[in-house]
């Protein structure tokens, strides 16, 4: 094994001087599990193997450190498991015979001319940027940039009810759709995004990884698709051989992974969704989502290709009419792109980046300001200011309270002596009335008769 002085051989920690190591607790005698490459493997006379930082049905991505400038970089090997093995020497590739070779042989000149076209995006932001390619060992090795931080899927993991605001899922993405639009123009497909791709760094940028499956999206050598597909995310026609394959294949795998990112599931497989369809709506699970903004994701989200959007730029373009039309304030991540100038034909230059889109909703919500302003020339002067309202009413509720509470001490003074002056009064009309005695009233006197048993007699 081959081992830097101060270095770990696993994780590539700098001022490394005894182990296990303080970073990811490596020890001597541990190593890579075949088949993989060994710790400290050389490739190219420069690059020395690390950890594995990921693999899958046509690959392996190792951690390397580039003993000419001393920086950490990623490198992909090519390494189809249907097509080939590891050899006895733990380092070279053994290719299968027959069919598989054929196979093996298509693949590696796809990983390479992908190596090619990922190298003119070495200035892409939102594109994990590719250094240099060589084959060695039987197979072919891709350079790339190494960047820190963690996968959108354990993002998700990580959030509440393990999903994210709309807003926030949109502008996560934003990064990820400009790249697919000057990934397309190139004619170069990913045909794998998901969660899993989608990288987010530790500075708080969006990086698009795994070209893997690109190489396998044209021609009819696509044999083992079934290894590179991810149920929920793949449309049909990736299942299938003949299936005509274009933007729209990833227009449909960014939906999906929009929609997981807002409603927390995965959409149903697409091939499910042929006989029927059984996709719930973010709104029906309780997904606070304009219907403008549900109706571009179901229709991305379309089972047959010619009901989906055809590239990436007529969903951002969906998506940027309708956050303008709702006029909404939209909240923008830090971790956003800017728009390249140039633009495929069929796909206009979009002002998508997500400062874009905060200013158009601005300048639309201050145009409804101004033709309510004509509509109503005589409000002209300028309404006060939040603080200036809070501060207002404030000072006239505390001046009603003050104002009510002396209001109450007089009106108890009122009743108080009102109260006094009645009981006067009553006594007054007492003693006047006990000391007052009226003149007897003369009346016309009328005769009086005593009734006796024998006669009558009048007085």
């Amino acid at each position: 094994m081959n081992i830097i002085q101060g270095l770990c051989p696993n994780c590539l920690q700098e001022n490394v001087t005894k182990f296990p190591c303080h970073k990811c607790n490596w020890k001597p005698g541990e190593n890579n599990k075949p088949p993989f490459l060994p710790l400290g493997t050389i490739l190219d006379r420069r690059y020395i193997i690390a950890k594995v930082l990921g693999n899958g049905g046509f690959g392996v991505t190792y951690l390397a450190w580039e003993n000419n400038l001393k920086q950490q970089l990623a490198i992909k090997e090519f390494f189809p498991r249907d097509a080939a093995t590891r050899a006895t020497d733990g380092v070279n590739l053994s290719v299968y015979s027959g069919q598989a070779q054929t196979f093996f042989e298509y693949g590696l000149e796809r990983f390479l001319e992908e190596a090619r076209i990922l190298a003119k995006f070495d200035q892409d932001p939102c594109i994990v940027s590719t250094k240099t390619f060589f084959k060695v060992h039987g197979t072919g090795y891709m350079v790339m940039e190494y960047v820190d931080g963690i996968t959108m899927r354990q993002y998700l993991t990580k959030a509440p009810g393990k999903r994210i605001p709309v807003e926030r899922a949109v502008a996560l993405l934003t990064p990820v759709m400009n790249a697919l639009r000057n990934v397309h123009k190139e004619g170069l497909l990913h045909r794998d995004i998901a969660p899993d791709n989608i990288y987010i760094t530790h500075d708080n940028k969006v990086k698009l990884l795994d070209f893997g499956a690109a190489r396998f999206a044209t021609g009819e050598q696509s044999k083992s698709l079934s290894v590179i597909l991810k149920p929920g995310y793949a449309p049909e026609e990736q299942y299938r051989t003949r299936g005509k394959q274009g933007p729209w294949t990833d227009v449909y795998a960014l939906a999906a992974t929009l929609y997981r990112a807002i409603t927390g599931k995965t959409p149903p497989e697409a091939l499910d969704r042929l006989s029927e369809d059984e996709l719930i709506p973010p709104s029906k699970q309780g997904v606070g989502i304009f219907p403008a903004w549900e109706a571009a994701l179901l229709k991305a989200l379309a089972v047959k290709a010619p009901d989906r959007f055809p590239n990436i730029g007529a969903f951002q373009r969906a998506l940027q009419v309708n956050i303008a039309g709702v006029g909404t304030q939209y909240t923008a991540a830090s971790n956003t792109a800017q728009l390249s100038e140039a633009e495929a034909p069929d796909d206009e230059v979009l002002d998508t980046d997500v400062e874009a889109l905060k200013t158009q909703t601005n300048k639309t919500q201050a145009s409804s300001q101004v033709k309510e302003q004509s509509k109503h020339s005589v409000r002209s002067q300028k309404r006060p200011s939040q603080k200036h309202t809070m501060g207002v009413v404030a000072a006239k509720k505390s001046s009603l309270l003050s104002n009510k509470e002396g209001n109450n001490k007089v009106f108890i003074m009122l009743g108080v002596g009102s109260l006094i002056a009645i009981t006067i009064t009553i006594a007054i009309v007492v003693v006047l009335m006990d000391w007052y005695t009226p003149p007897p009233i003369r009346t016309r006197s009328t005769p009086r008769t005593r009734f006796t048993s024998s006669n009558t007699r009048s007085f």
